[in-house]
C-alpha cells in the first residue's frame, strides 16, 4: 500500500510572526518481511522483504509514543510494517504479518540450493534468512535431517528458522591404530537405537541425540577400546583414543 502526503511546518521570528513555510513530501509504504538487525542506540532497524529482495533501514524514533510495542520487536520477527519513505524512513505502524505461516517441529527437512521441502511444500530461502539457536545465529548449512526447528514463512518464502533441538556430534582423534575398527554406540540415557560405524582415518562427525552412550571399538573380534561418553545438544564431543 502506498499513500502520498505532505508534512508542513512554519519557521517563526522571535516575535512569533511567520517567516518561512517549509514542507517535506513523503510516501507511506507498507511492507512485509523480517527484522534482520536492531540498533537500539540509534533507534533504527534493518528490515528485509523478499518482494524485490530489498533491505531497508527504518527509524524507530518516537515509536512508543505512536503506540508501537518496541520491546516486542526482535531479530527474526516477521512483521507488516508501515513507514514514511524518504528521510529517516520513520515507522508509523507495526503488526504481525497476517500472511505469516508458522511451521512447527520441522524434521527431516534440510535446506539445499536456497530451497527446502516441508511436508510436500517447497519453500525458498535466501542469504537474508534469520536462523537462530538459543538466541544466537546458527549456520543454516549445519541443519541436518536430525535437526528439529520451527520456521515462519510468507507465501512460499521462509524468513526465519528457530532451531528447537540440534544433534550433538562425536569425533575421534589419534585414530591411526584404530582405522577399520567397528565403532558401537549403545544408548544409556539417550533416545534411539544402537549405532555402528567403521572408523576411518578421515571421517565426518557422527551425529547423535543428547544423552549418555556406551562406546566400544572392536576389530577382528577383539575389543580395542571401551568407555562411556556424554553427548550435549548442539555440542561436539571429542574422544582421544589411547596410543
Amino acid at each position: 500500500m502506498i499513500l502520498a502526503g505532505v508534512i508542513i511546518w512554519f519557521l517563526s521570528n522571535r516575535d512569533g510572526s511567520a517567516q518561512q513555510e517549509s514542507s517535506v513530501e513523503y510516501t507511506l509504504q507498507q511492507v512485509t518481511g523480517v527484522v534482520t538487525r536492531i540498533d537500539e542506540q540509534n533507534e533504527t532497524l534493518l528490515f528485509y522483504t523478499a518482494e524485490g529482495g530489498v533491505e531497508l533501514s527504518l527509524s524507530m524514533e518516537g515509536a512508543e509514543q505512536r503506540g508501537i510495542a518496541v520491546n516486542s520487536i526482535s531479530v527474526g520477527s516477521v512483521l507488516q510494517v508501515q513507514y514514511q519513505s524518504g528521510g529517516d524512513n520513520l515507522i508509523t505502524a507495526v503488526s504481525v504479518a497476517d500472511s505469516a505461516e508458522n511451521l512447527y517441529n520441522v524434521q527431516n527437512a534440510v535446506p539445499n540450493n536456497n530451497r527446502v521441502t516441508i511436508e510436500g511444500t517447497t519453500y525458498t530461502i535466501d542469504d537474508k534468512l534469520v536462523c537462530l539457536y538459543q538466541g544466537e545465529a546458527f549456520d543454516v548449512q549445519d541443519i541436518s535431517a536430525n535437526t528439529t526447528y520451527n520456521a515462519i514463512a510468507v507465501d512460499d518464502h521462509i524468513y526465519t528458522i528457530q532451531i528447537v533441538s540440534a544433534p550433538g556430534t562425536l569425533v575421534f582423534s589419534n585414530v591411526e591404530d584404530y582405522v577399520g575398527a567397528t565403532v558401537t554406540l549403545t544408548p544409556i540415557t539417550a533416545d534411539g537405537n544402537t549405532i555402528e560405524k567403521v572408523l576411518e582415518a578421515s571421517m565426518n562427525p557422527i551425529e547423535l541425540p543428547s544423552g549418555s552412550f556406551t562406546l566400544t571399538l572392536h576389530r577382528d573380534n577383539k575389543e580395542l577400546y571401551s568407555g562411556t561418553i556424554k553427548i550435549e545438544e548442539g555440542q561436539e564431543t571429542v574422544v582421544r583414543l589411547p596410543g
